[in-house]
């Protein structure tokens, strides 16, 4: 694996694009083996499935006074990028001309980009909320005022952008889209898919599944077009909405503070569980008190992957597949996959 791109080794974002791609795998597996026996956890990885580059389809920038990029290595200092060779091609070209709008965008902020079919789909948030004049010259060097609303409406249709929201406000929309602004998707359309097959096949058997952590349905959509009897449940309220919307069983909960007691979970067969970096701790050990036959856990975090895993194998569950996703190219991160029955 050679370098690829300019800013490797000032962009935060990657890490191992010098290593070699027998290297580069090897390093992942090795990680994430050694925080699992360090957790008194053994388990073969029975695959190491590798998205390929090219395939990113979201990403959150810093912003800060006209200036957007990703941030150095642990620092707060941005770097500019026109070019990542992680990203959809797309998006990648999007690129500069979010550095040539972000000089009309004042405060410090994120910039969010979510690629779709019908174009990007992108949120602004700053610390600053006021809407200011900025000046222009026209190519007859002539000055004219132009406001913020027209500029950024220039912008997003130069650039066919799908929606542009700054600061909770809709300031351009081509169509209604048919999920909130700035919602978690996987970060791509080639990993979600793998993740999503491998839920399904672990639910081959399964009747009645509970979609924990859903949001906004990555695989309880799946489930429910299976013909699986399933339920959603996120704290995320736009999410569990669009679910409904759409008909499929789902509510809004807090499983961080208000976990599914074990009494309701020993009405589904299945469990998938798909919580954030910070694991599911007390939701976990819910389950570890349950009856439930198979639960399917997915992990960006190695390390509460772990500490969560060993709970349910103390309290008499196996790992039956053990499987990571590198859809996270070149960083230190991973996806894992595991089947666990009782």
């Amino acid at each position: 694996m050679t370098q690829i791109c300019p800013f490797f080794g000032l962009c935060g974002g990657c890490k191992h694009q010098n290593l070699t791609p027998t290297e580069y795998r090897q390093l992942k597996i090795n990680f994430v083996q050694n925080i699992l026996k360090n957790n008194k956890i053994e388990h073969e990885i029975e695959d190491f499935i590798e998205i390929p580059a090219h395939t990113r389809r979201r990403i959150t920038l810093a912003l800060e006074n006209g200036v957007v990029g990703f941030n150095a290595h642990h620092s707060h200092q941005i770097i500019p990028v026109d070019k990542c060779p992680i990203l959809t091609p797309k998006l990648e070209k999007l690129l500069p001309e979010l550095q040539k709008i972000s000089k009309t965008i004042q405060g410090v902020g994120d910039l969010a980009v979510l690629m779709t079919e019908l174009g990007a789909d992108i949120t602004v948030k700053t610390k600053t909320q006021k809407m200011n004049k900025f000046r222009k010259k026209s190519s007859k060097k002539q000055t004219e005022d132009i406001d913020f609303l027209e500029i950024i409406t220039q912008f997003c249709q130069q650039n066919k952008i799908a929606r542009f929201i700054f600061n909770e406000e809709i300031l351009y929309q081509i169509c209604q889209l048919d999920f909130p602004a700035n919602v978690f998707m996987q970060p791509s359309i080639e990993g979600e898919k793998t993740l999503v097959d491998l839920v399904l096949k672990g639910c081959e058997k399964s009747q009645h599944v509970l979609d924990l952590f859903c949001g906004l349905g990555t695989f309880t959509k799946p489930l429910a077009n299976a013909g699986k009897k399933v339920l959603g449940i996120d704290i995320t309220e736009p999410s569990i909405l669009s679910l409904q919307k759409q008909n499929i069983s789902a509510r809004v909960q807090d499983l961080f503070r208000n976990p599914v007691l074990s009494k309701e979970l020993n009405l589904f067969d299945t469990v998938v569980m798909d919580p954030a970096r910070a694991g599911a701790k007390a939701q976990t050990e819910q389950l570890a008190n349950s009856d439930v036959k198979k639960i399917i856990m997915v992990s960006c975090n190695s390390i509460t992957f772990a500490r969560d895993c060993k709970i349910l194998l103390d309290a008499g569950y196996k790992i039956q597949k053990l499987v990571l996703v590198d859809q996270f190219t070149y960083s230190d991160h991973i996806e894992i996959v595991a089947y666990l029955e009782k």
